[in-house]
């Protein structure tokens, strides 16, 4: 399990020079609430979400590419309106095989793609990227969020306490592996919204563990034992680079 931990806590430092090459990019954009300084699941500028992923490689994105895309866009509080697409390929006819199970996905989940990009570039692998874009929609207070990627969920929910500046206390969990992450939303609410949440989900056929409660000292206990120390989230939060958003 601590090799488990500390991979998630890595993840989280991967692409924090690579984002600070493009630090001073967000002053440029009207209307900007989250972008770079946020290093969220999607920017949101005035009330339009946009995402883009990839790129996966051909066989697993064609299958569930533009899912993964429109995940960040709903856990951002938007709904997905449509999408772009960009495919390097070997040939037109695996062109037009993976156009047809993007098509599938795009039915699937009501958004459409309206536009995009083929290439045959000769010595590149095969890859498909995705961009959504999205209109946020007000609903349930929701204090934090995330669609668990590569880090796991707990590394992911290790990001959100470092953003707020607090920890947590794991009293469950959504999955034996603490890198296990397909699929996974993450959303911290008031204690007053829990049932809520719940009632959402037993509607819609969508399990839910409610995971612990957040502590105002920064660190993470699980199974009564401290897993993150007070003073490994402090250096965390000092070398992570983030600015709260402006709303």
């Amino acid at each position: 399990m601590k090799e488990e931990i500390e991979r998630g806590l890595s993840h989280m430092l991967e692409t924090n020079q690579i984002r600070k090459v493009f630090w001073h990019m967000d002053e440029r954009v009207e209307g900007l609430l989250y972008g770079i300084r946020q290093g969220d699941d999607a920017i949101v500028v005035g009330d339009t979400v946009v995402n883009m992923e990839g790129p996966y490689p051909l066989d697993i994105g064609r299958k569930t590419g533009l899912v993964h895309t429109c995940s960040d866009i709903v856990v951002m509080g938007g709904r997905p309106l449509y999408a772009l697409n960009s495919m390097q390929v070997e040939s037109i006819q695996q062109a037009r095989e993976v156009a047809e199970d993007v098509k599938k996905q795009s039915n699937g989940l009501g958004v459409p793609i309206v536009g995009g990009n083929t290439q045959m570039e000769n010595d590149l692998k095969p890859c498909i990227s995705f961009t959504v874009v999205g209109k946020l929609e007000t609903g349930v207070e929701v204090h934090a969020s995330k669609d668990a990627s590569r880090g796991g969920w707990f590394g992911n929910l290790a990001e959100m306490m470092v953003k707020s500046k607090r920890g947590v206390k794991i009293t469950s969990i959504p999955y034996t592996r603490l890198t296990r992450y397909m699929g996974t939303y993450m959303i911290s609410v008031p204690k007053r919204e829990v049932e809520r949440i719940v009632g959402v989900c037993a509607k819609n056929k969508c399990p839910v563990v409610e995971v612990g409660e957040v502590l105002n000292e920064p660190l993470m206990k699980m199974g009564g034992k401290i897993v993150v120390s007070e003073k490994k989230m402090t250096e965390l939060i000092r070398k992570f680079p983030y600015h709260r958003p402006k709303a």
